[in-house]
């Protein structure tokens, strides 16, 4: 019995595996291409650094998602300049230097750089002014925005940020006191900054901070889905993908995206109704919302669309919860657990606020030489964003020592290496309020201290949100210090020591923030 194969389907067969190889074979011969010219015909070739990061952006990737605790990537960075030196070529295409006279070279507002567009994706808002690459674009989107958040909006502001302060209060004092009950300050102060710039932003009174035990659920998605911001710097696709599938099935598939979808529709609805409504509140009202501000700017028809309004939106979000919640939770945990520091504190605020049920005014708080170090200590040990944020500059080289960087080439220093520069912050990774005390200049003897704090960034992209964040921690740390006697419940270091970079700073998987029980 012979067995007939029909020559119809071999030719066929045989072609589809020839194509198969050349595919294959054309692909390794691009690869390896490719890795020939980044190791010794790139411009960046002759910059220090492991030969795997100048390969492949994967080797960033590495640390960032899959190496220990993910987020790893920054302190790697601290790694190689250890073994490299002041300059390192840390991926295909960027450089990064470590050398805190070198910041404002970098992060200037003299110079017209863009940020590396990479980083467009990592709020899953990129059409936000933080988000933006292009200079230009973005100084006109960041000029829409700033009178939003000028210091004099910022303080007609806090008699609501006061109430939200006694609020949270009288829920401490009904609930907690003389029961023993332990109460998670890191969860209080979500809530707080979650209540304090949506209603800001929004004018909507979400009362986060009626929660039961201060835990919502928005609150925690918020630090949840930066679990995800990698994924979505190295798979940009992810965040279209995600706009594309059904709601229902992206919750279900990240669980901690639910609410912050369920928020995103009703901005949008927001936006819209406001839009529909054509009505521009006159430039004397003293509140309303961002969408009124962009609205009544000079942005283009094109800058003023729903998908546009509803990135800026998110980004507020994103950028005005978990940052100063850290920083209040990290002051607190100090402080208590320094009773020598308790002290000095409660001292200045006995003479500032003699009455403890009345807060004083933010400028009066912010005259308290130690009570002000202890906030400049948190605000340090935060970091804003610990990571990088490259910057390209297209007409022009950077001139590093003897080193000359290309112009188009990415280069970056970041917060974490900044903030932890022994020269700068001896012992930086301890809490020391008084180094900020007695007018502290910098390691050249010159500059001021604060030259080198760099949690709000510096130059043209320097964080809008500055004013707001430190009234809401003057105010709400005076208020909590000042008028209970709090004792640590089962909390250490870990709580709020920084172990990751998940765009924002994290503490230890499994840390359940800062706990307290009222004496």
């Amino acid at each position: 019995m012979s067995t007939h194969i029909d020559a119809s389907l071999v030719v066929p067969f045989k072609i589809g595996v020839s194509v198969l190889w050349t595919a294959l074979g054309t692909t390794s011969v691009y690869l390896l291409s490719l890795c020939i010219w980044r190791l010794w015909f790139s411009p960046l070739a002759k910059f220090p650094g492991p030969k795997l990061a100048a390969i492949s952006p994967y080797y960033e990737a590495y640390y960032e998602i899959f190496h220990g605790y993910g987020g790893q990537f920054p302190f790697h960075i601290n790694e190689l300049h250890k073994q490299y030196g002041p300059i390192v070529r840390i991926n295909p295409w960027e450089v990064h230097i470590n050398d805190p006279e070198f910041y404002e070279t970098v992060y200037t507002s003299t110079e017209r750089y863009d940020k590396m567009a990479a980083y467009q994706h990592r709020l899953s808002a990129p059409h936000a002014s933080f988000s933006t690459p292009e200079h230009d674009l973005h100084r006109a989107r960041r000029s829409a925005m700033a009178p939003f958040f000028s210091k004099r909006k910022v303080i007609n502001y806090t008699p609501f940020i006061k109430k939200l302060v006694d609020r949270i209060c009288y829920r401490i004092t009904n609930e907690y006191k003389n029961t023993g009950k332990m109460l998670n300050l890191s969860n209080v102060w979500a809530c707080y900054t979650a209540d304090t710039i949506t209603n800001y932003a929004f004018d909507r009174q979400y009362n986060f901070i009626d929660k039961p035990d201060f835990e919502g659920r928005f609150t925690r998605d918020v630090r949840g889905i930066a679990d995800y911001s990698q994924w979505m710097t190295f798979f940009p696709f992810l965040v279209t993908l995600g706009k594309v599938l059904p709601p229902s099935f992206v919750a279900w598939l990240i669980p901690a995206s639910k609410s912050l979808l369920d928020f995103r529709a009703e901005v949008r609805k927001l936006i819209t109704r406001v839009k529909d409504e054509k009505f521009v509140p006159p430039p004397t009202d003293e509140h309303d919302t961002v969408f009124y501000e962009l609205l009544r700017s000079n942005l283009s028809p094109e800058e003023k669309s729903v998908e546009r309004l509803e990135s800026e939106a998110m980004s507020i979000i994103g950028a005005g919860i978990e940052t100063t919640r850290w920083s209040l939770s990290i002051a607190c945990y100090h402080i208590l657990a320094n009773p020598h520091m308790l002290k000095k504190v409660r001292k200045e605020l006995l003479v500032a606020m003699p009455d403890p049920k009345v807060i004083p005014e933010v400028p009066e708080l912010e005259k308290l030489p130690y009570l002000g170090g202890c906030v400049e200590e948190a605000v340090r040990l935060t970091y804003g964003v610990p990571s990088r944020s490259p910057r390209v500059p297209w007409h022009k080289p950077f001139v590093y020592g003897d080193w000359v960087i290309p112009p188009g080439v990415p280069v970056s220093l970041q917060t974490l290496t900044m903030h932890h520069d022994e020269n700068v912050f001896p012992d930086s990774h301890e809490f020391r309020p008084e180094r900020w005390l007695n007018d502290i200049k910098g390691p050249d003897g010159k500059k001021q201290l604060s030259r080198y704090m760099v949690s709000f960034g510096k130059g043209s992209r320097m964080c809008l949100g500055m004013q707001m964040a430190y009234a809401e921690i003057f105010l709400g740390l005076s208020a909590v210090l000042r008028r209970f006697d709090f004792e640590l419940y089962e909390t250490d270091r870990t709580a709020v020591d920084l172990a990751r970079v998940m765009i924002g700073p994290q503490p230890k998987p499994g840390t359940q923030g800062v706990r307290v029980v009222l004496k």
